[in-house]
């Protein structure tokens, strides 16, 4: 019995050792390296500026590229009240301003990331100039600023004398580091920025913006620098200063206007330097005190740069407020009496004021000098001008680029205009800005021409905008890009996948190894123990637990009689069991869920590649090539589709092959052989191809079926020699077309679908969760207005039902149905309607003379009645001959022009219910809308694309449409958004010259724009402000075949994402080693067992 025993003893410890092997290799295989996405920092700035305050939230990848972080902005925080300047009497309130911006920071900011996030303030211009005041010292801009800066106004921002509030500065800056260190954050300090340094940090932001740094490579998943990349200047203009920075061509000179910055790996040299009261404020207050001091003591001051009929009172006691502006000139009288500013709205006048604020004679002969004798290389390059720069102009509507000799003719129309004019035009204008634009454009022509030496030629090389890359420009981002230099980067976090199934079966192996284990231990013990004799048999007492324990307490004081093997074999049985549940611990500690991509060939970690597709858009006039990708995944059964190429296709649309279809596929080729050098060749053969044709094709049909279907067979035929799925050639309905722009419009500007980073998707879970892309909460999406070559089409989610079957439109996108109305005009696209247009001028004339007032007085052309008849859109008169010649002569009369276009549309609806015109059904718009294609492309020449208001935008297009086209006329220049008469309006063909082909045609559009979308599409004066014009949407081209590619997606089976077990590599290796430890220990355990002999 005693040998049945040991035999089975034997068994388990066997079946100890096969469980041990088990969960081994479980644990073994099908393990993968798994590398992390990096962890997310953040960091705060606050921006302490001259008039105001904001906090910026910024993140970064930690493990950075080239030692600088891709810094993308999280938040935007204006502060309530002034600049801490302000607060030079009462400091406190400086720190107690910041907390409401604080407040919110940290609620973006994960709790457990706070306390890591270095948090800064940076002053700029308007605690420079409390600090010269108050006596701290200065930078070089500080000094600059010398001869304006007077000791006699230090009482006005600092309550006491100099010597005795010298800490004034000191005081604010200490109280708003006081506020920022009760907050969880690393405070890192607030200081003063020298205005080099925010010249520096604004030059930074430009050029990160704008990809001149770095750029994302959605083909090699990384970020490159990019090949020839354009380094751009920076053109700031504030409140109290002003800033230069640029690259030049040689080395700069003077060390104090020199800096070198290392971002992403290269070194940057560069110019820069701040001019202290030179920003727009100081620059008005210094006008209008040297104005006062040149006038004699008058008590009524003219000033040459304020409109005509505006008048403003200044009390004396104002100048002593700054220190551009101090009280020691004699020439300004004591006391605190008050001078009237009386408006001459004279141009030239004002820009010889505002020359006179500048020191041009302090250069000398030098050729490297900019004003008050200050070094500067010759500018170089292109620029951004930002800031106040910008907002004037964009005032002026002159950030398109516009000539110098447009900009100041614009400039010199503005100033003439009366306060009267001006109020009334602009009756949203804040009315303390208004009289000013006048000055503030002189002045900056002064600042860019004369101090900074742009001209004519390099004047082309400014760009005016406030954005670059969907973000305001400033130094907060620049500043936060330079921190990351200093910020360690992070090694990327690496784990060790295991799928979830097989880590559960290892788990459970180890567990039935440790009981095995266990058990075997125990009756060793109880086999070869004299004690054994008080429990009986084994298989006779039902109460055998209580009797082993009893048994095991008792053997505590009785002497074993255990021999050596028992002992050897028991230390090795109690060994397997000590590694058994270190492994198990090992095994279950700090075991994270991470979700991959799909894998392939059975690599849980090499992801799969993104699946490709090829969209043809064959329009009316040109057809395009769009190269798509999506991940695998898709999200609630959409991709996430992103544009990889796109191809311009030579020659014209291929509804113009009608004669020659062979030559419709051909053209396509070029493009095809494009795109296979994008596509990996292994899935090619699984792209997914289509051509789409718009209303040139669906004209082409209505004229000629037959002609059509051998267009479409050639270029089926041209698409199947290559090695894609394709997926056939048709002409997509109007509907469809315009549901399709609908979605990509919205698609764009993520009302559909918005990126939520993957740590913010799992805060708090502990898990890491790939990116989520959620559906956005209480967005509204947006409507679509395109106008073709051929066809015009409307969609959007109205308020009510869609009663007409025939223009509802449903869609499924991200998990969320859509119900829309679109509706296609054929026949209503920008050249048929002009088409349409002319042939009724014909058809209205008796002669071959034609008398057109759409086009500009002076303009003619010829063409035969055969070319104008040649669409199915106009029917020629029975009595017409092909070959007569017409001659089309330009009035320039706009009045006729409407009452011409009018006519092409019937605006009767009948009873039934609401229509747009030619009695189609159309419920009321409603929402924003985004028009695009023909809309944006008219209303960007006549530079309307800012939401101007319907008024502005009706006299704009009026004054364009009288201008003459070679001969001077009573015109009026269309740039300006004033519209006064000007008999010495330049001729459209001098104005445009490199517009030639299409400038005759933008009244008559521009009229029929108006025209569509007042009576046709029914916007009023109030709905006029929901319409944006934009030719795209997040930096993404506006069509239909994006919207086409994302719809297409739900059609594609989406594959999972991949579920491991991340454990962490050390823990994983040390769990393995104690199997492989209780393995041994358990084999020697058998040797011992089987084959070491006892008497």
């Amino acid at each position: 019995m005693l040998a049945r025993k040991k035999s089975f003893t034997s068994a388990i410890v066997g079946a100890l050792v096969a469980l041990s092997i088990i969960a081994l290799v479980l644990s073994l295989v099908r393990v993968e390296d798994v590398t992390l996405p990096p962890t997310v920092k953040y960091g705060m700035v606050f921006d302490a500026g001259s008039s105001h305050t904001s906090l910026f939230v910024y993140e970064w990848d930690s493990d950075k590229e080239n030692n600088t972080g891709v810094v993308s902005q999280t938040l935007s925080c204006d502060v309530q009240g002034q600049g801490i300047s302000s607060y030079a009497n009462n400091p406190p309130e400086a720190g107690n301003s910041l907390r409401e911006c604080l407040d919110k920071a940290l609620q973006v900011v994960p709790a457990e990331k706070q306390r890591d996030v270095p948090a800064y303030l940076g002053a700029t211009a308007g605690m420079r100039l409390l600090r010269y005041c108050c006596g701290i010292g200065g930078d070089s801009s500080d000094r600059a600023a010398n001869s304006h800066c007077q000791d006699s106004m230090c009482p006005v921002l600092c309550i006491l004398p100099r010597e005795q509030n010298s800490s004034a500065t000191e005081q604010v800056l200490a109280e708003v580091a006081k506020t920022m260190q009760e907050y969880p954050v690393a405070f890192k300090g607030a200081r003063i920025l020298t205005g080099e340094e925010e010249g520096a940090y604004g030059w930074i932001t430009i050029n990160y913006l704008l990809d001149s740094f770095t750029k994302y490579s959605p083909k090699a998943h990384t970020w490159l620098r990019p090949e020839a990349a354009n380094i751009f200047g920076a053109l700031d203009l504030g409140g109290a200063s002003t800033q230069i920075t640029f690259m030049p061509e040689g080395s700069v000179l003077s060390q104090n206007e020199a800096s070198e910055l290392t971002l992403y790996g290269y070194s940057y040299k560069i110019y820069t330097h701040s001019y202290l009261c030179y920003g727009q404020n100081e620059m008005l207050k210094r006008l209008a005190k040297e104005l006062i001091v040149e006038s004699s003591s008058s008590t009524r001051v003219q000033h040459p740069c304020y409109p005509k009929g505006y008048t403003e009172t200044v009390s004396l006691s104002s100048f002593r407020a700054s220190p551009c502006t101090g009280g020691s000139d004699p020439r300004l009288a004591l006391g605190d009496s008050t001078v009237t500013l009386e408006g001459r709205g004279n141009a030239s006048a004002c820009l010889a004021a505002l020359r006179k604020l500048f020191n041009f004679s302090a250069c000398g002969q030098s050729q490297h000098c900019s004003f008050d004798g200050v070094y500067q290389p010759p500018v170089r390059g292109q620029f951004v001008a930002f800031s106040a720069f910008y907002y004037n102009f964009k005032f002026l509507n002159l950030t398109e680029g516009q000539p110098l000799a447009v900009v100041r003719e614009a400039i010199e129309g503005l100033c003439t205009r009366s306060w009267e004019d001006l109020s009334s035009s602009y009756p949203k204008e804040n009315p303390k800005r208004l009289p000013k634009y006048c000055a503030n454009a002189n002045y900056i022509l002064t600042l860019l021409l004369d101090a900074y030496k742009f001209n004519e030629t390099s004047w082309n090389n400014i760009i005016f905008q406030m954005k670059a890359g969907s973000a305001d420009v400033g130094w907060t981002l620049g500043y936060m890009l330079n921190l990351t230099n200093m910020v360690p980067a992070e090694a990327p976090a690496s784990l060790k996948g295991h799928r979830p199934s097989l880590w559960a079966a290892a788990i459970t192996f180890i567990i039935l190894t440790l009981i095995l284990g266990l058990a075997a231990l125990l009756l060793l013990l109880w086999l070869e123990d004299p004690l054994r004799s008080n429990l009986g048999l084994l298989g006779n007492r039902c109460d055998l637990i209580p009797s082993v324990v009893g048994w095991v307490l008792r053997r505590q004081n009785v002497g074993g009689g255990m021999g050596s093997k028992a002992k050897a074999i028991a230390g090795l049985l109690a060994a397997t069991c000590v590694c058994s549940v270190i492994a198990l611990i090992l095994s279950v500690v700090n075991v994270k869920d991470v979700f991959l991509p799909p894998s392939t060939k059975g690599d849980p970690v090499s992801p799969v590649p993104p699946q490709y597709g090829l969209v043809f858009d064959a329009g009316s006039t040109h057809t395009s090539l769009y190269i798509y990708q999506w991940p695998a995944d898709k999200e609630n059964g959409t991709g996430i589709v992103s544009q990889v190429e796109a191809c311009s296709v030579s020659g014209p649309g291929i509804s113009s092959y009608a004669d020659d279809p062979a030559g419709a596929g051909a053209s396509l080729k070029p493009c095809l052989d494009k795109a296979m050098k994008i596509i990996p060749a292994e899935q090619q053969r699984e792209t997914p191809t289509y051509l789409g044709a718009t209303a040139g094709m669906r004209l082409l049909r209505e004229e000629n079926s037959t002609k059509a279907e051998q267009v479409f067979a050639e270029v089926s035929k041209a698409i199947g020699e290559y090695p894609v799925d394709f997926r056939g050639a048709r002409i997509l309905t109007g509907s469809e077309e315009g549901s399709f722009g609908w979605i990509t419009v919205n698609y764009l500007l993520q009302t559909l679908v918005k990126v939520q980073l993957g740590e913010r998707a799992g805060r708090g879970s502990g898990e890491n969760v790939p990116e989520k892309w959620e559906h956005p909460q209480d967005t509204e999406v947006l409507g679509a207005l395109d106008l073709g070559g051929a066809s015009t089409q409307i969609t959007f989610q109205p308020g009510v039902p869609v009663e007409d079957r025939n223009t509802s439109v449903f869609f499924r996108l991200y998990g969320t149905n859509y119900s829309l109305y679109s509706h296609s005009y054929l026949c209503y696209g920008q050249s048929q309607a002009l088409k349409m247009l002319l042939a009724a001028l014909h058809q209205a004339s008796s002669s071959a003379q034609i008398s057109h007032p759409c086009y500009p007085q002076g303009y003619q052309e010829n063409l035969t009645v055969a070319e104008l008849y040649d669409s199915p859109c106009v029917r020629a008169p029975s009595s017409a001959s092909p070959g007569l010649v017409l001659r089309v002569t330009g009035t320039g009369d706009p009045a006729a022009c409407g009452t011409a276009v009018q006519r092409l549309f019937n605006f009767s609806c009948g009873a039934q219910w609401p229509c747009g015109f030619n009695g189609v059904y159309q419920p009321p718009v409603r929402g924003q809308f985004l028009a695009f294609a023909g809309f944006y492309y008219t209303f960007h020449f006549l530079n309307l694309t800012h939401q101007q208001s319907l008024s502005e935008v009706n006299t704009t297009v009026l004054s364009f449409c009288r201008r003459s086209w070679t001969e001077g006329g009573f015109l009026s220049i269309s740039f300006i958004p004033c519209c006064t008469v000007s008999p010495m309006a330049p001729q459209l063909v001098q104005s445009f010259p490199q517009d030639l082909k299409y400038l005759h045609t933008y009244c008559s559009v521009a009229i029929y724009i108006l025209t569509l979308l007042l009576d046709g599409y029914k916007f009023n004066e109030h709905t006029w402000s929901n319409i944006h014009f934009s030719r795209q949407a997040a930096n993404t081209d506006i069509g239909w075949t994006l919207g086409f590619m994302l719809n297409f997606t739900n059609m594609i089976p989406a594959e999972a994402l991949l579920h491991v077990k991340g454990h962490q590599p050390g823990l994983w290796a040390g769990a393995v080693s104690f199997l492989v430890l209780a393995i041994v220990a358990g084999l020697v355990a058998v040797f011992l067992q089987c084959f070491w002999k006892t008497k």
